[in-house]
């Protein structure tokens, strides 16, 4: 193997030889300036990547989704969780042609669409990790773009996120010593919080005008500002995306004492369908092993062994299937 070139199984852009590689994966300098800036600070921004009459047609179409009343939950009087569902407006932005070409260029592989969350106002959420909800096997072939969807100040409660903190370590509950997947999240929180104090993150807000998408890598702290001025609005969307050849789970609730994964299935937003689940294109098994968690492998004998628990099991277990999909429930 050429040692300028080395192949490593994350995305490329987050490689350790991100410098050997840059030139096989970009063709122009703008290309290359857009990857190193990603390398470096862990996001991008793509000024003006939605047209002003998609954004008023998102509003319009996610108003009626909101629910006055609920404080908090996936559908609230302030955020709607994939609204694409009624909103083909939502679709066309989890869509947007300009946002998918950066990420195959960024991480060389094609991006889809897995959840939309549509904002009302701002979140003023905790900083936080998107890689703690949604990972993939291989690592990292994930991450987050955030829409506004009219103009952002810092008077509304605008994103903010820490420049550089995504090539900390993956940090999970095993790592941080937390056990209990819902209870501890308040605690972890504080460690994100006490990581960038540590490291000395630079904390940058996102002042962005409408159309403006900024695309995250899955390991970046992020999360939402105050909001200083009472009643005003933040609308903005969020697309969570994974890349094929994957297998795709959640961190938070899975064991890795054991290496029992919380495997999820997942949808494309913009077909409708499911996403058929590989291990960089070759077939896995997952046995199941209880609490929505799977053993996954690769080892014929171990398939085997998965497709006779699935059929014993009959409809009590979630189905082992291997190279396609696999029932989980989704988190977030």
């Amino acid at each position: 193997m050429n040692p300028t070139r080395q192949d490593i199984n994350i995305p490329w852009v987050e490689s350790p030889f991100f410098a050997s590689l840059l030139d096989a994966h970009c063709r122009t300098p703008e290309e290359k300036t857009a990857a190193t800036r990603y390398h470096e600070d862990g996001y991008l921004i793509l000024r003006g990547a939605v047209p002003d009459e998609v954004c008023d047609a998102v509003r319009s179409q996610v108003q009626p989704l909101f629910r006055p009343g609920v404080a908090e939950g996936s559908r609230s009087e302030y955020r709607v969780q994939d609204g694409y569902k009624e909103s083909p407006a939502v679709r066309a932005v989890a869509g947007n042609a300009r946002v998918l070409e950066t990420l195959r260029l960024l991480y060389g592989r094609r991006a889809f669409p897995f959840q939309t969350l549509n904002f009302l106002r701002g979140s003023q959420q905790r900083a936080h990790s998107d890689f703690i909800h949604f990972n993939s096997l291989p690592a990292r072939y994930m991450c987050g773009a955030w829409t506004a969807l009219e103009d952002i100040t810092l008077e509304n409660g605008p994103l903010f996120y820490f420049k550089g903190s995504h090539k900390l370590p993956q940090y999970t509950y095993f790592d941080l010593g937390l056990k209990d997947m819902k209870n501890d999240y308040v605690m972890y929180e504080d460690h994100i919080e006490r990581l960038a104090a540590q490291h000395a993150f630079p904390k940058e807000n996102l002042l962005a005008r409408k159309g403006d998408v900024l695309i995250w890598s899955s390991n970046l702290m992020h999360g939402g500002d105050k909001i200083l001025k009472a009643g005003s609005t933040r609308w903005s969307q969020v697309t969570h995306y994974y890349f094929e050849d994957c297998l795709y789970f959640t961190p938070m609730y899975s064991d890795f004492l054991t290496g029992s994964l919380y495997h999820r299935e997942i949808r494309d937003v913009t077909t409708g369908g499911f996403v058929n689940q590989t291990y960089n294109g070759k077939p896995f098994a997952a046995l199941p092993v209880g609490g929505g968690r799977y053993l996954i492998t690769n080892r014929m004998l171990m398939i085997g062994k998965a497709v006779s628990l699935a059929r014993r099991a009959g409809s009590s277990l979630k189905r082992a299937l291997f190279g396609g999909r696999m029932r989980a429930d989704g988190y977030k």
